[in-house]
């Protein structure tokens, strides 16, 4: 996609690839031709993960480990315990994260589909609506920031300490998605 000067991208859409280029274009107005700068943007398709994506996304982080833990309920964990949560039984496809108590107070301020922790507590734990319009690299950015929370809180004997520690501070030095 060419992107002339003064013309606005879609912001919904997600540019992989940004290319600069100089042309030599016909200015009718002077009667002259004019060096312009083009931008040739390649877009990604944006995609919204489901509840079968993000299961399979968790699982992939180290050491975590899956199990039904109440009727309709699938808690999903690292050494013990919980950092997402998928209730099957919902109305719509939902996850449950665990953040800081100033994260989740500003991801539910900026997106509609972030709402407090169903029968949760609520400034710990936050629902994120997956038939919304949060795309699905936000969504696995969200997971392993819940994720690195509750790694970063293991305690030292924990069997997998080491080899989790330095996945969690790494993930928690970045800045919150948004």
């Amino acid at each position: 996609m060419l992107i002339a000067p003064g013309v606005q991208m879609n912001t919904a859409s997600h540019p992989v690839s940004m290319e600069e280029r100089l042309t030599k274009d016909w200015d009718p107005s002077s009667g002259e031709y004019r060096w312009r700068t083009y931008y040739n943007v390649t877009f990604r398709k944006r995609t919204i993960m489901n509840i079968e994506e993000a299961r399979d996304f968790a699982l992939a982080l180290p050491f975590a480990t899956e199990d039904e833990f109440a009727e309709g309920w699938i808690s999903y964990r690292i050494d013990g315990k919980w950092f997402m949560l998928i209730q099957l039984d919902a109305p719509e496809p939902r996850i449950t994260l665990k953040f800081t108590p100033d994260e989740n107070e500003e991801l539910r301020e900026h997106h509609s589909e972030i709402q407090e922790g169903y029968h949760m507590n609520h400034r710990h734990w936050s629902c994120i609506d997956l038939n919304g319009t949060l795309d699905d690299r936000f969504v696995e950015m969200l997971i392993r920031r819940s994720y690195a929370l509750v790694a970063s809180k293991l305690p030292k004997p924990s069997v997998h300490y080491s080899d989790i520690i330095e996945f969690a501070k790494d993930e928690m030095k970045l800045p919150l998605p948004e």
